[in-house]
């Protein structure tokens, strides 16, 4: 099912399935029983993210699904989270300093599509 909403002057196509998942894990919204009992600040603001999306190439709840990699403040924090939760750090020596910003913007940051929204970033994965 898609919905159309009047954004601006033109006409967006938005899979409702994918909409009601980023008014909830976006936009920090409870759970409603249907699009249509949700606050409209929350649908405005999640047509706005969803449009973020569509740039990259998510349409569905299943591409949210797959490529959604994390959150963070910033590039280097998210990817030294990413690395410690993926077990990667675990053999790094104690006293070891790293500077995560150059290791992103060396070595990472041509894996990942990132949306800034609303103070955080959506970090989602090119494949």
């Amino acid at each position: 099912v898609r919905l159309l909403f009047q954004m601006t002057s033109t006409l967006t196509a938005i899979d409702q399935e994918l909409l009601e998942e980023i008014i909830v894990e976006v936009c920090d919204a409870p759970i409603e029983d249907s699009i249509a009992d949700y606050d409209k600040k929350y649908i405005l603001s999640a047509t706005a993210f969803c449009k973020e999306l569509e740039d990259i190439g998510i349409t569905t709840v299943e591409g949210w699904q797959d490529r959604m990699y994390g959150i963070g403040d910033s590039d280097a924090q998210f990817l030294e989270t990413m690395l410690y939760d993926n077990g990667e750090l675990q053999d790094i020596p104690t006293g070891i300093v790293i500077d995560w910003q150059a290791s992103w913007d060396r070595n990472y940051r041509f894996d990942f599509n990132v949306i800034s929204f609303e103070g955080v970033r959506w970090y989602f994965h090119n494949s």
